[in-house]
């Protein structure tokens, strides 16, 4: 036992002070000097991460010798679920947003679905004094500090390990013990929310072996090892819910949310399978539980899964392989080893944590396709077929925020170098070359609470679309990912239309975009509308490469549909480029025959 550990344990037993304290202060003046400083102090200081490690350490021996706390916690927990008929999950800390390791509560706080990682908690104290006053920085409510006053979470530790230990988005249904992942891309997400009967019914229907990964298998005669791409037949993006009619028989499948809202976009009642021409209904579609609990356990940023012919089963390829290329690039340490898959854990957390930021992915990457939408990207360098510092195929598309160019790095290896960051350059085995800088364009990354590390990076979105659209296929470079972009530009036409404010005198107006909640850049406006007010077509370019029908979507300011034939408010274009900040207000009066545009 370190001595920190060895202070705190005698903190927690408040042994009395022996009566041989001279004898004991010969053998031990450390020991000796560390209960004095609590006895006079009553304080706990958490400054060190050795300081923080052992206190958690002791922390939970505690927890295992008393079952009784972890039967009452229970208890507790089941009795808050009974009020609710499921409860959303995410595995962030509620302080940090960091992703949760240890899952720990004040005793008393009641807010089951918003918890603490107990080491980002302590950061966050500082210190703590004995039968002194501590707030929740979540509920704000005040508890005296003892030594039973942090509590654990069984609920969500065993929710954690069914979900492979990483921050998921779920939705928890404890009376069935069902748990669904959500989606958290902008279109699905709203989608996702306002369904969630909808889409527990068919969870309902329970599972059955025969739609199973194993049985398409089986009924398929493969008997060799067989490499699967998770991707939704319907939009190229990773399938959370996997579903096929119940006469398919094949392996590929369809996302439920994606199938669910392309029906309801189109008004219909089944489509045709794409791979067998089966119908394929909300009424006769079945869950494969095999892939759902796959996908559930590994990263969301993980798509490429193996069936084995000799375990009859299904694993995600990142858990199969003893080491991942672009975590040996940067440290070369046997992964099959206990530090190694700890080291390994840690690097797919900080990248899943990353990958999930979707919000911040997509205006990352809006805003530097903003900046080179007049280059020709024909002659920009791309090369994703191999890392030029891994020598690996680029799967998750990644760079910082700084970045000018348009080659990418993967995320696992961008992950790396942002744990070196954290850990302020912390010595480690086997690392080829301690980094703290973007390899692309030397960046250095500095972490602080107003800038965290993991918002220093972004997942190129429209990169990372193309890579899933292509389904892995080599010569992916610069000339293809034009010819894709422009595949995709051409489904939306700027057409000549009449002017709405041009023969105006005045004209008042909110330039922030209903749809994107963001200034419009490109304000444009349905061809059909008969109004002055616009969206921005970047927003809907974004959208439409996701999979959006213009033709489905009604515009926001009238009956009409949006669809892909669009009229520019070409003067309204020249004005918002004169406003300069992005950030200030929205509302403003335009002058059109004088081109002049205020903000009010």
């Amino acid at each position: 036992m370190n001595r920190d550990a060895y202070q705190y344990n005698n903190f927690f037993q408040q042994e009395p002070i022996s009566k041989n304290l001279n004898k004991q202060n010969q053998k031990h003046p450390r020991v000796h000097q560390l209960r004095k400083q609590v006895q006079q102090n009553k304080e706990i200081e958490f400054n060190t991460e050795e300081q923080i490690e052992s206190f958690i350490n002791t922390v939970q021996q505690n927890w295992k010798k008393n079952q009784a706390l972890y039967i009452q916690q229970e208890t507790l927990i089941q009795s808050q679920l009974k009020m609710i008929s499921s409860q959303q999950y995410q595995f962030i800390c509620a302080i940090s947003k960091e992703q949760i390791k240890i899952p720990v509560l004040f005793k008393g706080c009641k807010h089951i679905n918003d918890n603490f990682d107990f080491a980002q908690l302590l950061r966050s104290l500082g210190k703590v004094y004995l039968e002194k006053e501590i707030k929740c920085p979540h509920c704000t409510n005040t508890f005296k500090y003892n030594d039973d006053i942090f509590v654990p979470n069984p609920l969500l530790e065993q929710l954690m390990e069914k979900c492979g230990g990483y921050s998921k988005q779920i939705q928890y249904y404890d009376k069935e013990k069902i748990i669904m992942p959500t989606h958290s891309v902008k279109g699905l997400k709203e989608y996702n929310s306002d369904n969630l009967i909808q889409i527990y019914e068919i969870y309902k229907k329970g599972k059955n072996q025969q739609f199973s990964f194993s049985s398409m298998i089986k009924k398929l005669e493969i008997f060799e090892d067989q490499f699967y791409l998770n991707v939704c037949f319907l939009t190229s993006t990773k399938v959370l819910i996997p579903v096929r009619g119940d006469k398919c028989v094949h392996l590929e499948v369809y996302d439920l949310v994606c199938l669910m809202k392309h029906l309801q976009d189109k008004k219909l009642q089944y489509i045709q399978c794409g791979r067998c021409q089966q119908p394929l209904s909300l009424q006769n579609v079945q869950i494969d539980y095999e892939l759902h609990d796959t996908a559930l356990k590994s990263c969301d940023f993980a798509f490429q899964y193996k069936w084995s012919s000799n375990s009859n089963r299904l694993y995600d390829i990142l858990q199969m392989n003893n080491r991942d290329t672009n975590l040996f690039a940067y440290r070369q340490i046997a992964y099959n080893s206990i530090e190694g898959q700890k080291y390994e854990k840690k690097i797919y957390g900080i990248a899943n944590q990353i990958f999930q930021l979707i919000d911040d992915n997509d205006k990352q990457t809006k805003e530097f396709y903003d900046r080179i939408q007049n280059e020709d990207i024909s002659k920009l360098q791309l090369n994703l077929d191999e890392c030029q510092f891994t020598q690996s195929k680029i799967l998750i598309p990644c760079r910082c925020i700084k970045c000018p160019q348009l080659q990418v790095v993967d995320l696992r290896y961008m992950a790396c170098i942002l744990d070196t960051a954290k850990e302020k350059y912390q010595q480690l085995s086997g690392v080829v070359e301690q980094k703290n800088k973007c390899p692309l364009c030397q960046y250095t990354f500095v972490s602080n609470p107003k800038n965290p590390l993991f918002k220093q990076v972004y997942v190129d979105r429209e990169l990372s679309q193309f890579i899933l659209s292509c389904k892995l296929q080599i010569g992916l470079n610069q000339t293809s990912f034009k010819s894709y972009r422009d595949k995709n530009d051409n489904k939306i036409k700027i057409v000549e239309g009449k002017s709405r404010i041009e023969s105006l005198d005045i004209v008042q107006m909110d330039i922030k975009c209903p749809l994107s909640n963001q200034i419009i850049r490109k304000p444009v406006r349905g061809f059909n509308c008969k109004h002055k007010e616009c969206v921005d077509y970047y927003f809907l370019q974004n959208q439409v490469q996701q999979g959006l029908d213009l033709d489905t979507l009604k515009c926001p300011f009238c009956p009409q549909m949006l669809t892909f034939n669009l009229i520019e408010e070409k003067l309204l274009t020249e004005l918002i480029q004169k406003l300069g900040d992005q950030q200030a207000g929205t509302q403003v009066k335009i002058y059109p025959k004088t081109k002049v545009i205020k903000r009010l």
